[in-house]
C-alpha cells in the first residue's frame, strides 16, 4: 500500500495525519451517526466561507480526532484522520471504512494513472492534490502527466489547482517540477500559468498560503 500518514506538529505536539476520500454517497449525517454510535465529541464546527471549507471536527481519544473536509472549491469532500503515531492512525482509518463510503485509493491511482479518458481524468484530479501519497508517487506523476499534456484545454487547465497544491502544501515534489518544465515548451494557452507555478515551486512553503 502507498498510503503513507503526514506528521506535522500542532502545540509543541507531534501529530500524523492522514487524508481519505469521501466516496459519492458518503455525507457528514454518516460521518456524525457513527461518531454517535462511537462517543466521539463533536468539538467544531467550521460553517463554509469564500476560503475557509466547511469543516466539522470529532474528538476521538487523547490526542486523536477526524474530521470532515468539504472542499466545496474542487467539489470532492474529504475525511481526516489524526493522532499521535502512524500505526493509530492507519487502525483509526481501517475502523471507518466498514461503515463509511470512502474511495479506495489504490483504484483511483491505477485509474488515473492509466487513463486519457477526460471525464476520469476532470473527476479524479481533485484528489490527488489532498490525498496522503509518499513524495512523487509515480501513478500520481503519471496522471498529471497524461493530463497536462491532453488535448482537451479544460483537462490540461483542471491539472493546475491540484498539481499546486500537491507540490507546495505539504512538502516538494520534484517530480512535479519536472513535468511542469517539460510541458512549458509545448504549451500555448496556458503557458503563464505554468511559468506562475514554477515561481511558486521556488517559494517558500509560508509565502504559499495565501488564497489564490
Amino acid at each position: 500500500m502507498s498510503r503513507t500518514p503526514t506528521q506535522s506538529n500542532v502545540g509543541g505536539a507531534s501529530k500524523t495525519r492522514r487524508v481519505l476520500l469521501a466516496g459519492a454517497t458518503a455525507t457528514p449525517a454518516d460521518l456524525a451517526a457513527l461518531a454517535a454510535r462511537r462517543g466521539w465529541t463533536l468539538s467544531a464546527d467550521v460553517p463554509r466561507g469564500h476560503w475557509t471549507c466547511r469543516t466539522l471536527h470529532w474528538t476521538t481519544g487523547p490526542g486523536s480526532r477526524i474530521a470532515w473536509i468539504e472542499e466545496h472549491k474542487f467539489g470532492i469532500c474529504l475525511v481526516e484522520v489524526e493522532a499521535g503515531d502512524g500505526e493509530a492512525v492507519t487502525a483509526l482509518a481501517a475502523s471507518l471504512r466498514p461503515e463509511l463510503d470512502l474511495v479506495d485509493e489504490e483504484r483511483l491511482l491505477e485509474s488515473l494513472a492509466t487513463t486519457d479518458d477526460p471525464w476520469i481524468l476532470l473527476r479524479g484530479l481533485p484528489a490527488l492534490a489532498f490525498l496522503s501519497l509518499p513524495v512523487d508517487e509515480p501513478r500520481c506523476l503519471r496522471a498529471f502527466e497524461h493530463a497536462l499534456a491532453h488535448p482537451i484545454h479544460t483537462v490540461r487547465r483542471a491539472a493546475l489547482g491540484p498539481l499546486r497544491i500537491r507540490g507546495i502544501r505539504y512538502q516538494p515534489w520534484p517530480g512535479l517540477r519536472a513535468l511542469v518544465e517539460a510541458r512549458l515548451p509545448h504549451e500555448t494557452a496556458l503557458a503563464d500559468r505554468l511559468s506562475h507555478l514554477l515561481t511558486a515551486f521556488d517559494r517558500p512553503a509560508a509565502a504559499n498560503t495565501s488564497p489564490e
